[in-house]
C-alpha cells in the first residue's frame, strides 16, 4: 500500500488524521502487508504512525518542487522491499522543535546541510532512506514538531539506522 499524505491533517476528536488512517488500514490488512507513504516536508508524524508504517519519503524542497520525485522514491522503495523480500525497520526520533515553515527553506542553511547529511546517511549499506520532517509549527496539536527517520532494510541493519537517526537528530537540534 502506498499512501499519498500531507502529514499535518488534524481531525477534531481524533488529532492525527494520518495516524487514524494507518491504524484503520493496519487493522484490515494485518502486519504482513507493507505500507509506504509520501509526506510533505511540513508533516507532523506521530510515533504510532511511525510504528504502524513500514517506510515513507518526505519532500526535500521548500518551496516544494519535488512532489513527483518524492512519490517515485516511495514507490521505488516499496517495490524494492517487495521484490527483495525486505522487512524495513524505521527508526523515528521526534524533536521538541516547533518551526514555522518559512524558517525551513531547503536552499539555505540550516536545512541545506541537514538534507545533505540525510543523503549521506541513506547511502550507507543497509539503509533504505533518511528523512527529515520539519513539522507544521502552526498546528495546535500535542504531536506537532520536527522529526527524523532512518529506515533500515531489515533488522540486521537496525543499529546502523539508530546511529544514523541519532546523528541526524543531533544535527537538527
Amino acid at each position: 500500500i502506498c499512501l499519498i499524505l500531507h502529514g499535518a491533517m488534524l481531525v477534531e476528536n481524533i488529532w492525527s488524521g494520518e495516524t487514524d488512517l494507518v491504524r484503520s488500514i493496519r487493522s484490515v490488512v494485518g502486519n504482513d502487508v507493507l505500507i509506504s507513504a509520501r509526506f510533505d516536508l511540513h508533516g507532523n508524524m506521530t510515533e504510532e504512525f511511525a510504528n504502524k508504517t513500514d517506510l515513507w519519503t518526505v519532500y526535500r524542497t521548500a518551496p516544494h518542487r519535488d512532489q513527483i520525485e518524492t512519490l517515485e522514491r516511495a514507490l521505488k522503495l516499496l517495490s524494492k522491499c517487495l521484490s527483495e523480500n525486505l522487512k524495513p525497520k524505521p527508526v523515528f526520533i521526534h524533536l521538541p522543535l516547533l518551526l514555522p515553515g518559512e524558517k525551513a527553506t531547503t536552499d539555505v542553511e540550516p536545512m541545506k546541510s541537514l538534507l545533505k547529511l540525510a543523503k549521506e546517511i541513506e547511502q550507507q549499506d543497509g539503509i533504505l532512506t533518511a528523512e527529515i520532517l520539519v513539522g507544521f509549527g502552526w498546528a495546535d496539536s500535542y504531536h506537532a514538531g520536527s522529526s527524523v527517520t532512518v529506515i533500515a532494510k531489515d533488522i540486521k541493519y537496525f543499529n546502523k539506522a539508530k546511529q544514523g537517526a541519532k546523528i541526524l537528530a543531533q544535527a537538527m537540534w
